[in-house]
Order: structure tokens, then sequence, then C-alpha cells
């Protein structure tokens, strides 16, 4: 299995029982690997075993890498020769270590210069001069010299493992990289532990010098051209975009369902605003990627928004109001990024895919708030009232005043007494 190969140092340390280093390895070993499952399931919920399983592989891949190119880590932990060809070479050779424990076809990395480019941007507006980017239409990947910081180990990691993050899994977006990168970089901070040995932490000044030192090289040179011909590269939409989407969104679902619980122009208008607000903070934080993830997300916000729209549309609501407008908003908001989050994968997370996903959110947060949302009766008319006259405020109707014509004369029929 998956996890066998994360543990088979564990099981060769297990074997040699006389020696007590070993099994403080084992022991060390086991709590790694708890530990790792529980950041999985607290990370991705229902859907960790997905996660954890490229946690064992990266952690993997760590450590064969000290088997079978020991010169590459030395080179990115700051002791080996140090120029700019050599941190090429061993930034391959992780890559390809990575490539091969996920099971995915190797990347080839570049180390180019954003400075010496013509254009800034790719073809989709995708910014060049970030710390590396990822090629989607082929298997290259450069970091960029300008931004990432080569003489410093966790720099280095962190920008070429989140690239390698965009080309395994290209319909990831950023949120996906960022978890490779997380994983990679926790796997050889550990293993470096291990080995009695750290990564090197440089200051700008070094990287300057290193930058001007290597900018001119052969190796940034041609680093430099593939960074040019890279016509699309990450297409996920950036926050700014998704925030933006998920604040309309939100918007959109909360002012309907205030005006549908009979709330004042005041109230739809600061309901608008807090529909606004969750939802261009999930948009640009929390980017669904698939039905679990987009059911967590949404469930989270229509709940959150839910329960702050009861004091805008009831009067003195009670605990069991709150829990009920949380509750209808969760089941809107969870069904709702439920369908979201699968189109937003599927479109490979660009920015048409998520406007595309959010047109169908909002019709679906639409219907689920008319279908959840306790309307206010209007007050029914009564029979024949159109037929009564209408009283003008503050005229009072004058009192009935007797008929003349049938005024009734009372007639005394007693007989006076004679004498």
């Amino acid at each position: 299995t998956d996890t066998a190969g994360y543990v088979s140092d564990t099981w060769s340390d297990l074997s040699a029982l006389g020696d007590s280093r070993n099994w403080d390895m084992a022991a060390k070993r086991v709590g790694d690997a708890a530990g790792d499952w529980g950041d999985s399931v607290g990370k991705k919920g229902f859907d960790f075993m997905g996660d954890y399983k490229n946690t064992v592989k990266l952690n993997q891949a760590r450590i064969d890498l000290r088997k079978n190119n020991s010169a590459a880590v030395d080179e990115l932990n700051g002791k080996g020769r140090g120029d700019v060809t050599s941190k090429h070479e061993a930034m391959q050779a992780v890559a390809d270590s990575m490539t091969t424990a996920l099971g995915k076809e190797k990347s080839v990395v570049s180390i180019g210069d954003s400075s010496q480019l013509r254009r800034k941007t790719d073809l989709d507006g995708n910014t060049k001069e970030g710390k590396g980017m990822s090629d989607n239409e082929s298997k290259n990947v450069v970091v960029n010299i300008k931004k990432t910081n080569l003489m410093d180990t966790n720099d280095t990691i962190t920008t070429l493992a989140h690239e390698i993050g965009h080309q395994v899994d290209r319909s990831g977006g950023e949120s996906s990289a960022d978890r490779t990168s997380e994983m990679m970089n926790r796997a050889w901070s550990r293993e470096n532990a291990y080995e009695g040995t750290s990564g090197y932490t440089d200051t700008s000044k070094s990287h300057h010098l290193f930058y001007e030192l290597s900018k001119g090289s052969q190796t940034v040179q041609q680093g430099t051209q593939k960074l040019e011909n890279i016509k699309h590269g990450e297409a996920f939409a950036p926050p700014v975009i998704s925030g933006a989407i998920g604040g309309v969104a939100g918007a959109a679902g909360a002012g309907w369902g205030a005006y549908r619980s009979g709330a004042g122009l005041k109230g739809i208008v600061i309901a608008t605003g807090i529909g606004a607000t969750i939802g261009a903070a999930s948009g640009a934080l929390f980017q669904p990627q698939g039905v679990l993830e987009g059911v967590l997300v949404g469930a989270s916000a229509g709940g959150a928004t839910g329960a702050l729209l009861v004091p805008i549309t009831k009067d003195n609501p009670t605990q069991k109001d709150m829990l009920s407008g949380a509750l209808s908003g969760a089941v809107t908001g969870g069904l709702s990024g439920g369908i979201v989050g699968p189109i937003v994968k599927a479109g490979g997370g660009s920015i048409a895919a998520q406007v595309a996903a959010s047109e169908l959110g909002v019709s679906v947060d639409l219907i689920g708030t008319e279908m959840t949302t306790k309307r206010v009766p209007k007050e029914k008319p009564k029979p024949f009232e159109f037929m009564m006259p209408k009283r003008l405020p503050g005229i009072v109707p004058p009192k009935p005043q007797p008929n003349p014509s049938r005024v009734v004369v009372p007639v005394n029929n007693s007989k006076k007494a004679t004498n």
C-alpha cells in the first residue's frame, strides 16, 4: 500500500531488536505517521485519505532522495558547491523524486530571470514575475531567481514544490499546490532533523550577490527563454477574483433571503452587505475543489450568513430562531457548494469556471432560500371590504342622526279619573 512505503524504515528499525537507537527511531516514525494522519483529517475532513496518501508518498520521496542522491540534498541544504548549475541539478533531482513518488510524469525544471523578460504576463494575464511558474501546456517548471532565494533552503523547496504541485494536479489550483509545498517542506525539515543536519537560511544581501553572479549564466538564460515561451501558466483565479465572485453570489443570496423574510429596505441593504462580506471571504480564502470541500465551505458560509440575518428580519429573536436560521442557511449553502465545487475543479479553477459555477450557485441559493425561508404572511382582506367606505386618517366620522320622518311620538293611553 502507499502507507507501507512510508513506514518501510520503521520496519527496518524494528528488525534490529537489540539496538535501542532503532527502537527510538521507530517510535518517532510512528508518531510522525499519527501526526500526519491528524493533519490530513484537520485539513480535509472526511476527504482526508487522499491527502494522507500524498503526505506518505512525499515523505518517502525525501527519504529516497538521501539514499539515491545525497549530493542533491547537501546542495539544497547549503553544503554543496553553491553555483547556479549545481542548484539546478539538485532541484531537478528533487522534482524527479517527487513526481516518481506521486506516480506522475516527470517535470523539467529550469531557473529563469523575470527581469530579463520582454513580456511580463502570459496570454491569460497571469504574471511571470512571481517566485515561479508552471506551464500548463508542457511539463516545464521555471523558478524565478529574481524572486526566489536559491541560497535559502526553505525558500527554494517551497517554490519548487509549489510549482511541481501545479504539474501533478493541474485542476487543483493554488490551494492544492500550496498543500504539496507544505507536505514537501515538512518532510524535508523532518529528515534533516533525523539526519542530524539542517537547511541553510540566507540573507537578502547574499541572495542579491548570488543573483548578480548567476543571471548571465547559460543555465539562467535558457530558463529565462522557457519562462518567456509560457503562454498559459497557472490559470487558477487569484484570490481577488474568486473573492469578488463569491461576494456577488453571497450578496444576491442574502439580499433575497432578507426580502422574502419581510425585511425593510434598510434590512435588505444590511443583509446584502453581510452576504457580500462572508461570500468574498469564502471565495478568497477557501476555493473548493470537489463535492465534499464545496459542501463544507458552502455550509459554513451559509450557516454563518443565516444566523446573522435572523436579527435583521425578526424582532427579539430567540435562540431557537438563531439556530433555525443557521440551519436553513447551512442547508442552502451546502447544496450550492456541492454543485459549485466540482464545476470549479472540472474547469481547472479558471476564472471562467468560477463565474459559471457561481451563476449556477446563485440560482441554487435563490431556490433554496425560497424553500427554507419562512414567508411573512400578508393580512388577508375581509369579505366585501372593498365595498366599505375607508376612513381618512385624522377624521372621525359623525354619529348617525335619527330620521325625522320616522320619529315615533309617544302616546299616553292612560285615562284621567273623572268626578
